[in-house]
């Protein structure tokens, strides 16, 4: 499995074979969402907190992962973490026609990653693939996050901002990081366990992309009108969450 095919899988892309293969982009900014002008900067003495401008409502922090608040894609370091370099080579070889596929814009996201998930982790008990994720969250993500990202993620806690992380990569390894870290929520994907639980291979619900990220935001915290919302993403995967916002970044983290 090659790194650009990776890259796809993992971030919360859409069925666009340019973007997917592509890797995580410069930064760049869509002139549908608003400029980052508008939004008060951390440590900008002369502009006052956005909790002046909205004390009727809680404000959140929404984040997505991949490309986000980490430099590239975390599935393929994930699962060379869990399954060493040789399995997953030979993983590939026999993915191949689903990459192939997947690159050429024939099969969908979400079907793309349940073979993948089906072919390398189904069969693993669920406390064994816990553990490898505590490890791989411990260990490997913290060189793989964005320092920017931190100070904007330092700068909305010190606002009383609530933060959460909401993304298509596994729940495994997202939660015990972003926990740690000091988010407030995560929201995340699943994988379906059998009863005696062992992993499957399917994702459990629906892929936490494009309008499922608003969705599920939704069921977290309630209607959208009921709280003032910062959103950051860098994939087609996000844009519903940033056209919801009233503060949206797209691939661009303020300074």
């Amino acid at each position: 499995m090659s790194e650009a095919q990776a890259n796809g899988l993992g971030k919360d892309a859409a069925h666009n074979s340019d973007e997917l293969l592509a890797g995580h982009p410069n930064e760049t900014r869509d002139a549908r969402f608003p400029l980052s002008s508008s939004l008060p900067q951390a440590g900008e003495s002369d502009k006052a907190s956005l909790r002046d401008f909205h004390v009727d409502k809680p404000v959140v922090a929404a984040f997505d992962f991949d490309g986000t608040l980490t430099r590239r894609d975390t599935l393929l370091p994930f699962l060379l973490h869990v399954l060493g370099a040789p399995a997953v080579m030979r993983h590939a070889f026999i993915l191949a026609p689903t990459l192939v596929g997947y690159g050429l814009g024939m099969i969908r996201n979400d079907v793309a990653k349940e073979r993948v998930f089906t072919q390398c982790l189904a069969g693993m008990h669920v406390d064994e693939l816990q553990r490898e994720a505590a490890q791989f969250a411990e260990h490997k993500l913290p060189g793989l996050i964005r320092t920017e990202a931190v100070h904007r993620f330092d700068w909305h806690k010190q606002q009383g901002h609530r933060c959460v992380v909401i993304s298509a990569s596994l729940e495994f390894y997202v939660r015990p990081w972003a926990l740690k870290t000091g988010f407030d929520d995560v929201i995340a994907s699943h994988l379906e366990t059998r009863e005696d639980g062992r992993i499957t291979g399917n994702l459990l619900g629906e892929n936490c992309f494009g309008i499922e990220k608003v969705r599920r935001l939704e069921a977290l915290l309630g209607p959208r009108s009921g709280y003032t919302l910062y959103a950051y993403g860098d994939s087609r995967g996000d844009r519903e969450l940033l056209s919801s916002a009233d503060y949206a970044y797209y691939r661009k983290i303020p300074g």
